[in-house]
């Protein structure tokens, strides 16, 4: 009864179409091969997206997943920590990512391939912040090393979003006051700078604190923004990673939040709201 309550609620709020609740699904099913009818569409065309809004059932945020149907998220259940599983699927919470009240993990962005998890480490004493790379081992996640900003040190409000495949990666940063970065860095975590982005420069008044997530091909990218006439998430691509990406367009009917993630195939949207993660299918 309470999550009918909130998906009634939460279509409305979105303007959206009734909300499909998929439940929590055995491992094993979505450890299977998926069908991939999708693709990205071409360079300068939009994606479309249907209005029906689906729910996972699994109170977590800030999700993002593999190009193999692996996802990472911050839950809240059944513990506040950082969890992974399979994509729609039941996440659990990664051993050896725990928070406390003075260490701060969270923030996680998994790698295209699946080998490595990208997490933001903190503690309420500092104000240092560090980007932290785990690589995905037989015994799980185990760090190796961190990204390291080039002239910067990052501080415990960094952000970042979905890296691009290997072996060297781009990433979108926000640190400090600096405008959001677009870097390049290789194996061992150095970076240099690739370009500057500033809200204008993607087509929008202001951008949410968490910079846009890349596709594995470092050409697509998803944001949070507001223009002069509306707010929610927009689109943006380039020809080549030579090229710096072109103003947004919006895609309708998706609502706004901080963390909306595209799946490598362009096939779905996932967001974040009111403590669960939802998704919408391309049409």
């Amino acid at each position: 009864m309470v999550a009918s309550v909130l998906l009634g609620g939460c279509t409305q709020v979105f303007g959206l179409a009734p909300t499909e609740q998929q439940p929590v699904t055995d491992a094993a099913f979505f450890d299977a091969p998926a069908d991939a009818p999708f693709a990205c569409p071409p360079i300068g065309e939009t994606p479309q997206f249907s209005r029906v809004l689906n729910q996972i059932v699994q109170s977590c945020g800030e999700y993002s997943a593999t190009t193999e149907g692996r996802a990472v998220a911050l839950c809240t259940e059944p513990a506040n920590q950082l969890a992974e599983g399979p994509l729609d699927g039941l996440l659990i919470p990664i051993a050896g990512l725990e928070q406390t009240a003075e260490l701060h993990v969270d923030f996680a962005r998994y790698a295209p391939e699946g080998d490595e998890l990208f997490v933001r480490s903190w503690t309420q004493s500092t104000t240092i912040g560090r980007i932290r790379v785990y690589r995905r081992q037989a015994e799980g996640f185990v760090y190796t090393h961190d990204v390291a900003l080039p002239g910067q040190t990052t501080d415990s409000f960094v952000r970042f979003g979905t890296p691009s495949r290997g072996p060297r990666r781009r990433m979108m940063v926000r640190n400090n006051a600096f405008a959001y970065q677009e870097i390049e860095f290789d194996a061992a975590g150095t970076a240099v700078l690739i370009a500057s982005y500033v809200a204008a420069d993607l087509g929008v008044t202001s951008i949410t604190q968490s910079p846009p997530n890349l596709t594995p091909d470092g050409l697509r990218l998803v944001f949070a923004g507001s223009t002069t006439n509306a707010s929610g998430v927009l689109y943006s691509d380039r020809a080549s990673l030579a090229d710096r990406f072109q103003p947004g367009r919006l895609l309708p009917g998706i609502p706004i939040n901080p963390t909306p993630f595209l799946t490598h195939d362009c096939a779905r949207i996932y967001v974040s709201a009111i403590g669960y993660v939802f998704w919408v299918q391309r049409l």
